[in-house]
């Protein structure tokens, strides 16, 4: 087991409905570094984000960026550069979105990224949702 605390942002999207139970999460994560961190995530929420919030049928769209934090747990600590997750009500809206035009806007915008480290890691996952 690991441990990270991490700052939560959401993206608003336009026209989203609250997800159900059941959906479908894609989530990316970049553990870094960055060059320069602050450019960094000044472009990817300028930028990135933004495209990812125009996916069709996108309901939630958060990104997750590395905090400094005290604690006390036994578990070693990571530090992680960013995560971000988008949902879906199902994953037929997922797969919807990954055949959409935005997703070649979306690798020329990954082209003009800040310089990083550490490549980047997609996970689709079912997610059930306990209380919104």
């Amino acid at each position: 087991a690991t441990q990270q605390a991490m700052l939560h942002r959401s993206i608003p999207v336009t026209g989203a409905e609250t997800p159900g139970q059941c959906a479908c999460s894609y989530v990316v994560h970049y553990p870094g570094p960055a060059q320069d961190t602050s450019a960094w995530l000044e472009f990817y929420l300028r930028n990135h984000a933004v495209l990812m919030a125009r996916f069709p049928k996108v309901q939630e769209v958060e990104v997750l960026t590395r905090i400094d934090w005290i604690d006390a747990m036994p578990w070693q600590r990571v530090d992680y550069m960013q995560r971000n997750r988008i949902m879906f009500d199902t994953a037929d809206a997922l797969l919807e979105a990954h055949r959409d035009s935005l997703r070649e806007e979306m690798r020329r915008d990954f082209a003009r990224f800040p310089a990083f480290d550490g490549g980047t890691f997609h996970y689709p996952m079912h997610t059930t949702i306990i209380c919104h």
